[in-house]
């Protein structure tokens, strides 16, 4: 398969005006991810999940032209759901990985490995009718980049408000 684009980005865009894209050959991807979702109580609950991706195995062409994803991932979590209070932690872990585009280097980088944390904390109003929670992402306020090209996420608040019909 070849993809060619020329003419739509032009000069001093910042990106070329014509690249080209072609399959190389084959890759071997393995892993393993291993979870469990349980309850302790009727009204808390616990999760895990650890995923592992080595090192993909190309065939016909150089590593140099991949992806490399994180080699560990987990995340780990507690939940409680009560008559009139819910609420939740979770971690979250990923190792280094790099990235890159079909575009040149400049369009290519690593990304850190992080550990972010999350919280929520609510409240039921008429039973489970009405539900008004405050959600926090990223608790340490660390920068957080998941893709070369994806956002930096820093900590983030959010309100919520469920209404059931």
């Amino acid at each position: 398969m070849k993809i060619v684009a020329s003419g739509r980005f032009g000069p001093g865009n910042g990106l070329p005006s014509t690249f080209s894209y072609e399959n190389f050959g084959t890759v071997r991807q393995k892993g393993i991810e291993l979870g469990v979702d349980t309850p302790l109580t009727p009204e808390v609950s616990v999760y895990g999940n650890y995923a592992y991706q080595p090192t993909p195995d190309p065939k016909g062409f150089d590593i140099s032209e991949l992806n490399l994803p994180s080699k560990h991932h987990f995340n780990v979590g507690l939940g409680y759901n009560g008559p009139r209070i819910l609420g939740n932690v979770s971690v979250s872990y990923a190792s280094d990985a790099f990235w890159q585009d079909v575009l040149d280097s400049r369009f290519h980088g690593p990304t850190d490995a992080f550990t972010m944390i999350n919280a929520t904390v609510g409240y039921k109003w008429r039973g489970d009718k009405l539900v008004t929670s405050l959600k926090i992402t990223n608790l340490g306020n660390q920068e957080i980049q998941q893709h070369v090209f994806g956002d930096i996420t820093r900590r983030q608040v959010v309100g919520e408000l469920r209404v059931a019909f």
